[in-house]
C-alpha cells in the first residue's frame, strides 16, 4: 500500500485581500435606552482580534454595550481601498448608511493596529434609527456591504447583502 504525502506548502506574508461579512448580531431588541445626542444611527467600531476591545475609527478605546445594536461584522485586510454599508427596509427604502472611509484612513495612517497578517474587524453597528433620527419599526432589514480594492491592476468589488432583525417590544 502506497502512502500519500499530506504536506501542504505554507504561505508567509500578508494575507491576500479578504472582505468577509456576517450579521452580528442577526437580531437585536430595542430596550428603550437613551441614545446620546448627535449620535449617528450607524457607528463604526474596529478591533484587531475576535473578542478584543472595540476601538473608534481614530483608534481610541470605547465602551459599547453591544446589546443595543444590530449590524454587520466585516472581516477584511488593510488592502481595502473603500467601502460602505447601506441599510434598507423590506420595501427597498434606504434607512441608514455609513462610509468605511474613516476606518480605512486610520488603518493607512497606522492609528489602528492590524493582526500580524494585516487583518481587522469592522463592525457597522446600527441602533435602530433611520438617517433622520426616527426609530424604525420591528422587522427584517437588509444590510448591503460594498468593498473594493485593486488586485493585479484590476478593480475588485465585493457586494454582499445580509438580513438583520430589529424588534421593538409591543409593536
Amino acid at each position: 500500500m502506497r502512502q500519500r504525502d499530506l504536506r501542504v506548502p505554507l504561505e508567509f506574508g500578508p494575507a491576500p485581500f479578504r472582505f468577509a461579512l456576517s450579521s452580528w448580531p442577526a437580531m437585536a431588541t430595542s430596550t428603550g435606552w437613551t441614545i446620546p445626542a448627535g449620535e449617528s444611527p450607524m457607528t463604526l467600531l474596529v478591533r484587531t482580534q475576535p473578542g478584543g476591545p472595540w476601538l473608534s475609527p481614530s483608534g481610541q478605546a470605547v465602551t459599547v454595550d453591544s446589546s443595543h445594536f444590530a449590524g454587520v461584522l466585516i472581516k477584511t485586510t488593510r488592502d481595502l481601498e473603500g467601502g460602505a454599508v447601506y441599510l434598507y427596509d423590506n420595501s427597498g427604502v434606504s434607512v441608514a448608511s455609513v462610509d468605511l472611509g474613516p476606518v480605512l484612513q486610520s488603518l493607512r495612517q497606522g492609528a489602528i493596529a492590524t493582526s500580524l497578517r494585516g487583518e481587522v474587524q469592522i463592525w457597522a453597528a446600527w441602533d435602530g434609527r433611520s438617517d433622520n433620527g426616527e426609530p424604525v419599526a420591528s422587522g427584517v432589514y437588509l444590510a448591503r456591504a460594498l468593498g473594493w480594492t485593486t488586485v493585479h491592476g484590476q478593480r475588485a468589488v465585493v457586494n454582499r447583502i445580509y438580513h438583520l432583525g430589529w424588534r421593538v417590544p409591543g409593536k
